[in-house]
């Protein structure tokens, strides 16, 4: 059996190559902006639609697995990094589609610089505690932070906080046995 969290840390790593591709396909300008736009924004459903569905799915496998129970706390913490990551590799590569996306407090800066700029905002919308110096100016980017927030409202509240309701709840279904004498 192959290690749990390696095939979860391939498929982060998947999710994050791919935003990475569409900033090189931006870069050398392979594609319209409306279809890498398009491209990012598919990317981005098929995370949304993968982190939920992974969170719940090993939270049930933890209930039955020794093994994933074990690594329960590991897997949460490469699902918040993998969210953070992505969408801050998300934001800059909208931001170098369309550049009115983002108010940068620090005006148009190296690549490095807008990255790390990005990290701290995916970081502060994370964990409701980041300031005001970067925010949204357009409503698809308005949408990425809103889909971040709720994303992160899930993971931390409803399924970190909550941990154990869930898994007694996607448990599999114990069937009485005999009466004991």
């Amino acid at each position: 059996m192959r290690h749990p969290l390696v095939r979860a840390a391939l498929l982060f790593v998947g999710f994050i190559a791919g935003g990475a591709l569409l900033f090189v396909f931006d870069l050398y300008e392979v594609y319209s902006p409306g279809l890498i736009t398009a491209m990012l924004v598919a990317i981005t459903l098929a995370k949304l639609a993968y982190f939920i569905t992974s969170i719940l799915r090993w939270i049930r496998r933890s209930v039955a697995n020794d093994v994933y129970r074990r690594h329960l706390l590991m897997f949460l913490f490469l699902n918040v990094l993998l969210i953070i990551t992505s969408y801050t590799i998300d934001y800059y590569c909208l931001h170098r589609i369309r550049p009115e996306s983002f108010h940068l407090p620090f005006g148009e800066q190296d690549p490095v610089g807008q990255l790390l700029t990005f990290f701290y905002f995916s970081t502060g919308r994370f964990t409701t505690a980041g300031g005001s110096e970067v925010y949204p100016t357009a409503g698809l980017a308005q949408g990425y932070v809103v889909s971040e927030i709720l994303l992160s409202y899930c993971t931390t509240v409803l399924i970190v906080a909550n941990i154990s309701l869930l898994q007694a709840l996607l448990a599999p279904a114990k069937t009485p046995g005999p009466p004991a004498d």
